[in-house]
């Protein structure tokens, strides 16, 4: 395995939401993995309430997320490593096989999926990808790999590490996925991978005002307002998410 798996994971000392780490020791994925938390005192109470005998912990230090990824992806980690970021509430992956969809299911399936997207970066001069955001078979199955200015899911993606890029601003964490896909520049959201999980939910970062997701969302068009669409502004018709239209 050329790259090393980094888990960012915080108010989830005891949570059945907690899943990603055991669905790669299904697979029989034990090294390289780092699981990065905020104190010690929550790696006495994960220790205790997870197996992690195999994981590396690292203390970060950090209050949210976005502090979280800055750690992982502008400090901790040596310029050029390839990194695939996970969040710690993954179930499965899924991945195209001809035809067919299937979920990953060996290490050696896992490997040599990841694998492809970061030779993608490479042959791309690239250093972001991202996996299909949605777990619908049908919709899974036309999508294609796009190189450009994509949607890209912190909850899965490969990086590969560059400290000179600027750190990501803690203010828009509840939407920092447009933000960090902005600074990495061109990237690429990969047509045969698809991630599940489960979004918004009370522990891990919490839920999300629909209010607060305009706000931000607002603002990130302020602050960047060159990569939108003409009705930049993505309202769902419950009002209870709001997104942006990125423009390729």
């Amino acid at each position: 395995m050329n790259f090393k798996i980094a888990i960012p994971s915080g108010n989830r000392n005891k949570s059945k939401n907690f899943k990603t780490i055991e669905y790669l020791n299904k697979l029989g994925i034990i090294d390289n993995i780092f699981l990065f938390l905020n104190t010690e005192i929550d790696e006495i109470d994960y220790r205790k309430n997870y197996n992690l005998d195999n994981i590396n912990i690292v203390i970060a230090k950090s209050n949210n997320i976005v502090d979280a990824r800055n750690f992982i992806e502008k400090e901790y980690f040596e310029n050029g490593e390839r990194i695939l970021c996970l969040d710690d509430d993954i179930r499965f992956i899924k991945f195209k096989d001809g035809d067919a969809i299937k979920k990953i299911e060996t290490k050696e399936e896992f490997i040599e999926q990841f694998n492809k997207g970061f030779d993608l970066l490479k042959e791309n001069d690239s250093k972001l990808f991202g996996v299909y955001p949605i777990d619908n078979d049908l919709w899974f199955s036309k999508a294609r790999t796009t190189i450009g200015n994509n949607y890209i899911l912190a909850v899965c993606s490969g990086i590969i590490v560059d400290k000179t890029l600027p750190k990501q601003r803690v203010e828009l964490k509840i939407k920092e996925e447009y933000e960090r896909a902005f600074i990495y520049g061109k990237n690429i959201r990969l047509g045969f991978l698809l991630v599940g999980t489960v979004y918004y939910r009370k522990d891990g970062i919490g839920l999300r005002s629909f209010e607060e997701q305009k706000r931000i969302c607002e603002k990130i068009i302020q602050l960047y307002p060159d990569k939108y669409s003409k009705t930049p502004l993505k309202i769902n018709s419950k009002k209870t998410n709001c997104d942006l239209r990125l423009q390729l």
